[in-house]
């Protein structure tokens, strides 16, 4: 009994491992948060001619979102240009 929960314990660490992110982020972008301010972090930076977007997020999902969302982005912008 013990070597099935062994098992099955081995099992789930694997399967689940699999959800953590292995890229770091490339920069930091800071936004306002239930009136905190947080770091977010950025994934890839898409240059658009006047509004970049940032692919934002964390381990178990991504968005796409303007420089609008966030309050500072200068850290990114530097990296973009």
């Amino acid at each position: 009994m013990k070597k099935i929960i062994a098992i099955s314990l081995i099992f789930a660490v694997i399967i689940l491992s699999a959800c953590v992110s292995n890229t770091p982020p490339i920069c930091f972008n800071q936004a306002r948060v239930g009136g905190m301010i947080v770091d977010i972090p950025i994934f890839e930076i898409h240059n658009a001619k006047s509004n970049p977007a940032y692919l934002s997020g964390g381990s178990f999902g991504y968005q796409w979102d303007n420089k609008g969302s966030f309050m500072d982005t200068r850290q990114c912008d530097a990296l973009a240009q």
